[in-house]
Parts: C-alpha cells; sequence; structure tokens
C-alpha cells in the first residue's frame, strides 16, 4: 500500500516524536511519501532522515491554529496514485483540497483541541472554555483568567498587562474566534473518514462537543519506546543517595503547571534539603528569576537548568531520577514523559486529568495529584521519596498498555477501517 503523510515539521516537541515513531514502525510494511514544509525544524529534517523514507518539501501556510498545504502538480498525482493520506498533526484543513482533487480515505491524527476551541494550551487552562461549548464569551473569559494567573505567579507584571495585556484579551480574542469559525466547518470534519484520538479522554472531550464523531474516532495511543531502548537506557540507572533528584521537563507554560511544581518543591525542600529539581527544555529565565524575587526562595540554589537535551540524554536523566513530575493543569491529550519515564521503570506524580490517568496506575506506577494544587503534589512527591519502588514492575505494568505489537494491531484495525 502507498500512503501519502502531511506532517508540518515545523517544529521539535514531544509530538515529532509519536509521529516518528509511527512511522518507523510502518515503513516496512507500507510505503510512504512524506509531504512536510519548506520551512521545517532542521532538526526534524534531520531525525525523519534517519527512516529513509520519501520526504518531499513544499509550501504551507498558517491559517489561524492550523498549518495548510499548498497543492501543486506533484501532490495532485501523488493523492492520485496513494491507497489513503494521512494528517499527523495540525494539517486538518488540507484535508477539503485533498477531497477535491480525489475521494481517497483520509485519517487523521488528532493530537490537540484546535477543532474544537481557536485557542490551543490556553483553552483549557484556567477556565475550561471548551469543555462547556466554545464562544466568544467563553474565549474573552478564558484569555483574562489566563493573564489573572499570569500576575498571580509572576509571569508578568500589572503594568505589562494593562499595556498590552487587554488588547490580547479582547481585541484578539475576538479576532482567533471569527478566524476560527471561518476555518472548522461541516466541510472540513466531512472531508475527513476517521480521526484518530490519542487517548480515551481525547475522544470524550471531541465527542461531547461533536456527537456525530463519536462513530469516525477511533483510540490508539501513541507508540513510545521500544523495548530495545529501553533495555540501553535502564543500563545508565544510578540508585545512589548522593544523587537526589527530581525531574521535570515540559517547559513553563502555565497550563504545564511549573508554577505550581515551583510551589510544591518550596514545601518538599523543608524537609528535604538535598533534594534537586532537574529541568529539562527551554525556560524563560526571566520567569524563574521573578519567582525567586517575589517569594524570597532559597530553593533557586537547588535547582538545576539543563536546557535541551539530546533525547537520549533525557531518558538517561529519567532513569536516574527518584521521579518524574508531571503537574499539568488541562487535559493533556496523551501525556508521553509520563509513559516514557515509567517505561524506563521511574515512578511518575502526575495530575489526575486527561489522558494521563490512563497511563499512571495511581499506588502502582506511582501517583496522580489534584490538578493545580501544590500542597497535594508536594505530597504525593514526599510520598513518592519515601517509597521502595518495585522498578521492573513499573516497567512491566506500562508495557502491558504501550508496547510496538498493541499499537501496531490497533494501527492496523484502523486502515482495514477505513480501507
Amino acid at each position: 500500500m502507498i500512503f501519502t503523510v502531511f506532517y508540518h515539521s515545523l517544529f521539535d516537541s514531544g509530538a515529532h516524536y509519536s509521529i516518528k515513531r509511527f512511522l518507523e514502525l510502518l515503513k516496512d510494511e507500507y510505503d510512504f511519501n512524506m509531504i512536510i514544509c519548506r520551512n521545517s525544524s532542521n532538526d526534524v529534517v534531520k531525525d525523519l532522515s534517519t527512516l529513509n523514507i520519501k520526504i518531499i518539501k513544499k509550501s504551507c501556510v498558517r491559517r489561524n491554529v492550523f498549518t495548510e498545504f499548498i497543492i501543486d502538480d506533484e501532490i495532485k498525482n501523488l493523492i492520485k496514485t496513494s491507497d489513503a493520506v494521512w494528517i499527523l498533526d495540525n494539517e486538518h484543513i488540507t484535508a477539503p483540497k485533498i477531497k477535491r482533487i480525489r475521494d481517497v480515505p483520509v485519517i487523521a491524527y488528532l493530537r490537540n483541541y484546535l477543532i474544537i476551541c481557536p485557542i490551543n494550551l490556553a483553552s483549557y487552562s484556567m477556565k475550561d472554555v471548551c469543555l462547556t461549548k466554545c464562544s466568544f464569551p467563553r474565549i474573552i473569559s478564558c484569555k483574562k483568567g489566563i493573564y489573572d494567573h499570569y500576575i498571580k505567579n509572576h509571569y508578568i507584571n500589572i503594568l505589562s498587562y494593562y499595556v498590552k495585556g487587554r488588547v490580547l484579551v479582547y481585541g484578539k480574542g475576538l479576532l482567533d474566534y471569527v478566524r476560527w469559525l471561518e476555518t472548522v466547518d461541516d466541510r472540513l470534519l466531512n472531508s475527513i473518514d476517521l480521526f484518530i484520538a490519542i487517548s480515551h479522554a481525547m475522544k470524550e472531550i471531541y465527542t461531547y462537543h461533536i456527537p456525530d464523531l463519536s462513530d469516525k474516532i477511533e483510540v490508539v495511543y501513541n507508540p513510545v519506546l521500544s523495548e530495545d531502548v529501553v533495555r540501553k537506557i535502564k543500563m545508565y540507572r544510578q540508585d545512589s543517595s548522593e544523587d537526589l533528584f527530581i525531574t521535570y521537563s515540559s517547559g513553563d507554560l502555565p497550563v504545564k503547571g511549573f508554577m505550581i511544581l515551583l510551589k510544591a518543591f518550596r514545601e518538599i525542600y523543608r524537609s528535604y534539603k538535598d533534594l534537586k529539581l532537574v529541568l529539562t527544555g527551554e525556560y524563560n529565565n526571566d520567569i524563574l528569576k521573578r519567582f525567586c524575587d517575589y517569594e524570597n526562595n532559597d530553593i533557586c540554589d537547588r535547582i538545576k537548568l539543563l536546557g535541551k537535551i539530546d533525547y537520549q540524554d533525557l531518558l538517561r536523566t529519567y532513569v536516574s531520577s527518584k521521579a518524574v513530575v508531571y503537574p499539568s493543569i488541562w487535559p493533556e491529550p496523551f501525556g508521553r514523559v509520563v509513559a516514557e519515564a515509567q517505561l524506563l521503570g521511574t515512578p511518575v506524580v502526575a495530575s489526575d486529568i486527561g489522558g494521563i490517568r490512563e497511563i499512571v496506575e495511581d499506588n502502582v506506577t506511582g501517583y496522580l495529584s489534584r490538578p493545580g494544587d501544590p500542597k497535594d503534589l508536594s505530597d504525593k512527591i514526599v510520598l513518592t521519596l519515601e517509597r521502595m519502588w518495585n522498578k521492573d514492575l513499573i516497567s512491566r505494568k506500562t508495557f502491558e498498555k504501550f508496547n510496538d505489537q498493541v499499537f501496531l494491531r490497533r494501527i492496523k484495525d484502523v486502515i482495514k477501517k477505513v480501507l
């Protein structure tokens, strides 16, 4: 079978690693023509080139929150000779164009909530806008709630909010909503034959908003780490008490619960003076500095910022950690960090929300905490530090759900359903 695949590949993210694994597991059984944006991230292109599949760079544009590919003759010919077309990230608005060329089956991944709300991460942060159906007043309420959260947690100062925050809340809120209404319509939804949600929680949210999609959404968990990779990374496990640290790698976006974690770490520090908080990924140093200045914290010396590190080094950091922390306050579509850490045998303390609760088995592979509650998060981290964990059990229990064979069986069922 021949598949044409659309993937913007504009930036490196957790979704990228899931997409790469998807292609890695299927490339020996199917032929792929992969269409990516001309201005793709060099790191992403370099990573994809290791798969030895056909990669074609084409023009694409950002429309509202989506990526739209410009269809030329070469793409038309690929579509005409394909058995199916895959949309791997946020390229959904290309689907109606595909259907005009040929009525070929289109399968689209749902990795975010863009189809049901014009704001991506922010929409589910402070006000749960999309959970109560999207509307302009709710968008405004959400954006205002976000800026209130920014001020309260020292992301921005009050003057900055009054100078530009109100413009973004009211002006851009209306613009976002109008553009989104113009983009997402029945024509787009009817152009996609099957959607793949990456968790049951995600499917529930989508079908709440668009009940007609219920029969068109299949749940297939993201492929994560192979047994071979896990076996190699585990060789770097270090259990020495002199290297006591927990790891967080989800960035400083408020919806990821970064400030919740800092407040929780302040509580933990009172009992664990030797504990370090290791941060991997990209962070705004000004946010950390403001937190330390406003809160008058002495914990900042115990925070180690590694920055963006090689993927293999990231996995080694997970396996050497006493715990990996994932304190999101929005319903994560999946939670790749959680699955990776547990596959490596490291217990996870994560929010009891969204797709996360489908990965963490509470009190077995880690602990679930109340979203947005620093005290409960700190209590669960302390419980994790004080407990002797069966790391092999954590790894084995996670592999039962997230292994290559389960993924291949489910994804092939999806392919059979549309073909």
